[in-house]
């Protein structure tokens, strides 16, 4: 229980820290440019404790885990409209109340009395803070050290548990839904690319490149594939509500023996624990750091037809020196942005459906599973959440930030504002849009927390 809460609260405080610096990446360019910045808040509602200092209130409000603001002066204010020919009259009747605005919001230092490009520099510079947090997060990620799913450079079929799955132990995949293959990254971003469809799989077998379609899933995170397994080493991670937890192994540990059964990789443990009866202890014997420890773990059938679990997936340890670990990073930064806009084009496109997309409830009940694996991983997990927060923040969307950085932009173009009723409509038209969405992902996270719950509960755990 106590673990559990620690692990709570590493997740409270990690969405905290992207969220300060989202908002300190504002707070410091507006104050650079001059501009006067009333309130830096972490959380939306009433403030709950902060100060004041140097003209600016510092506050965390009620509810801080749901985002934050920097509140500039003149920022609520309407953007000041071209004047059309014949409207002197109304423009010195007016004269009064705009002098008197201005100097509510603080006349010089106000938003929409700095340039156009000082602007865009305010809106983008959350984003581009929370880049570079993310940039840094994944190239010390293989320094701390992690343990992950093994990315293979050739991919053998290890074991096949679907009987009617096309292949058999030893292929050796090489291409997917038409895309060569060589890591099992790979593999797994090709099959969440087609979800819940067949894909045609390439395969070498005895020499000869064969073809056969089948429909599988993938867990990003374990690596863990439907119907069949891939060759990996003997460290494992552990999957919750399962007998391996229970018993005691922990992520990262590497298994020597199983039943009085020598293993030395994935292969190995996966024939091992099928061939054990059910519901009859094993003594599996472990390598944790330099010491060899000794668990009795039972097998359990998790679902009707199944073969014996544990509840452990195939991982191995990584960690790197400094300069290999920035090598690491960049690459892993690289490839999993490209494969972000991958996704992105393929919703607007509507080449994949909305079913497996993750709300914020989803996310942060997903990282506090993943803060089990060690540090390492949890910081890999707020890596990639940092990377795609920067990249949807800046979506043209009204609402966000990317959205008022094209207002801004048209303004620049047209040399004039985008008038106040076109403003208004588009964002009353995208927080519709923005409110059907998260009722969409928040279906998702509640059919998926309750399957995973009902799940824990008819196995035991």
């Amino acid at each position: 229980m106590i673990a559990s809460a620690f692990q709570w609260v590493y997740v409270a405080l990690a969405v905290g820290f992207i969220i300060f610096i989202h908002e300190l990446g504002h707070f410091l360019v507006a104050k650079k440019l001059g501009m006067n910045v009333e309130r830096f808040a972490i959380g939306y509602g009433p403030p709950l404790v902060g100060f004041k200092r140097g003209g600016t209130e510092y506050c965390i409000t009620w509810f801080p885990l749901i985002g934050g603001y920097v509140k500039i002066a003149g920022m609520e204010l309407e953007p000041p409209e071209e004047k059309k020919d014949g409207e002197g009259g109304a423009e010195q009747d007016s004269e009064g109340q705009e002098e008197k605005e201005k100097q509510e919001a603080g006349e010089e230092k106000g938003f929409y009395t700095r340039p156009v490009a000082h602007r865009c520099a305010v809106l983008v510079a959350g984003s581009a803070a929370t880049l570079v947090l993310a940039l840094i997060l994944y190239c010390v990620v293989p320094m701390v050290g992690t343990v992950e799913a093994p990315d293979y450079d050739q991919l053998y079929i290890a074991d096949v548990s679907d009987p009617g799955a096309p292949f058999e132990i030893g292929d050796r995949i090489i291409g997917i839904a038409g895309r060569k293959v060589h890591k099992l990254h790979g593999v797994i971003m090709a099959i969440m690319l087609n979800p819940e469809r067949d894909v045609t799989y390439t395969i070498l077998r005895g020499g000869r490149e064969m073809e056969f379609p089948y429909q599988g899933t993938a867990d990003p995170e374990t690596g863990e594939l439907s119907g069949y397994s891939l060759v990996s080493g003997a460290f494992v991670g552990i999957v919750d509500g399962l007998p391996a937890r229970e018993a005691g192994l922990r992520a990262g540990d590497r298994i020597v023996r199983i039943g009085g059964k020598d293993v030395s990789g994935w292969a190995d443990i996966v024939e091992t624990v099928q061939a054990l009866p059910e519901g009859m202890p094993a003594e599996v014997v472990v390598v944790r750091g330099w010491e060899e420890m000794v668990f009795p773990v039972t097998p359990v059938i998790v679902s009707p037809g199944d073969t014996p679990k544990f509840g452990i997936v195939p991982y191995v340890v990584i960690q790197e020196g400094p300069l290999a670990a920035v090598g690491m990073g960049m690459k892993r930064f690289c490839r999993d942005a490209a494969n972000l806009f991958t996704v992105l084009k393929m919703l607007v496109t509507r080449k994949l459906g909305m079913k497996g997309v993750m709300g914020p409830v989803g996310i942060i009940a997903y990282s506090k599973q993943v803060a089990q694996l060690g540090l390492g991983r949890f910081m890999a997990l707020m890596a990639f959440i940092t990377l795609n927060l920067t990249v949807l923040n800046l979506m043209p969307v009204p609402v966000l930030d990317g959205g008022h950085v094209v207002f801004q932009l048209i303004e620049g173009i047209r040399r004039r504002p985008v008038s106040i009723r076109a403003q208004m409509a588009a964002t009353k038209v995208a927080y519709v849009l923005i409110l059907l969405f998260f009722i969409v992902v928040l279906k998702n996270d509640v059919v998926r927390i309750a399957s995973d719950f009902w799940m824990r509960k008819a196995t035991g755990g």
